[in-house]
């Protein structure tokens, strides 16, 4: 019979979280980041979200949600755009950032 609660060793923990990522959350997070980036280096200012101190980062954020626009250059529709700022924020805590853009009061 089967140990009900089994021993894991640190490798298979690593395994389980990696597993357990949903695979659209992660091409979303790439996608916005690559999105951001993009932005950021046409306007001048570094590509590396998590470089960027919480005052100057909510500047810079209010900026990139004002002009950032699909390819065809239409808006974003508003869950589109909540959906960049959770992956924004997803980007930010995996860099270890202790800013987060969807609940500092920043």
């Amino acid at each position: 019979m089967a140990d009900r609660f089994p021993d894991c060793d640190a490798k298979e923990l690593q395994q389980f979280k990696e597993n357990a990522e949903n695979s659209n959350t992660k091409k979303s997070t790439k996608t916005w980041v690559t999105v951001w980036t993009a932005w950021a280096e046409e306007k001048g200012y570094s590509p590396d979200i998590v470089s960027h101190e919480a005052k100057e980062l909510d500047e810079k954020l209010q900026k990139f949600f004002a002009e950032v626009r699909k390819k065809d250059g239409s808006d974003y529709e508003p869950d589109s755009l909540r959906v960049m700022i959770a992956s924004l924020d997803r980007h930010l805590k995996e860099a270890g950032s202790s800013i987060s853009i969807a609940k500092d009061r920043e």
